[in-house]
């Protein structure tokens, strides 16, 4: 759910930000990209975690491994970094 709610805000921005609707695609890095967007290191190496888990997550056969991987410590980060992204993206949207 963090990688449809970072898309989501990401989509917002580019709406506001490139005057068009957003493609309908889910790659985060892909806004990141097209908007030029500059993130603190860490978030930008979230971005990417999240990309590769979403990719994932969209597959049945996956989701054993995923929940597997996925621990309580990890989904407290993965939960505290989403905010993060959620709340520059907000800062962003002010602009």
């Amino acid at each position: 759910m963090c990688h449809l709610l970072i898309e989501k805000a990401m989509k917002e921005l580019y709406l506001r930000r490139m005057k068009i609707v957003p493609p309908k695609i889910h790659i985060l890095n892909y806004f990141v990209e097209k908007l030029n967007l500059i993130l603190p290191k860490d978030l930008t190496d979230f971005i990417d975690s999240m990309d590769d888990a979403g990719v994932a997550r969209r597959y049945p056969e996956t989701l054993k491994e995923i929940g597997n991987k996925y621990k309580k410590d990890d989904t407290l980060i993965i939960l505290t970094k989403a905010k993060e992204i959620l709340d520059w993206t907000k800062e962003e949207l002010k602009k």
